[in-house]
């Protein structure tokens, strides 16, 4: 059995530490998880601050990812 992936969007320096605008990711139970296997799988996350969205929300550590759902890493941001 296939091991199910989703796709996530990197945007801003984001994009430029993962290597690419998207990456294929393993679905993982929440978020933590999710962000614990990024910070592993690509290390110069590590000093960054990002969000995750999922469907255009926000999304907490506690957030289950969907099969099938637009996953996103938000950079820091200043508003103004």
């Amino acid at each position: 059995m296939e091991a199910k992936e989703i796709t996530v969007l990197c945007f801003g320096v984001l994009a430029e530490k993962t290597g690419g605008a998207t990456l294929k990711a393993p679905i993982h139970e929440n978020v933590c998880k999710f962000r614990q296997w990024l910070l592993h799988t690509y290390p110069g996350l590590n000093s960054i601050s990002f969000n995750v969205s999922i469907n255009y929300k926000i999304a907490s550590n506690e957030d289950t990812i969907p099969e099938g759902s637009e996953v996103a890493l938000l950079p820091p941001y200043s508003g103004g």
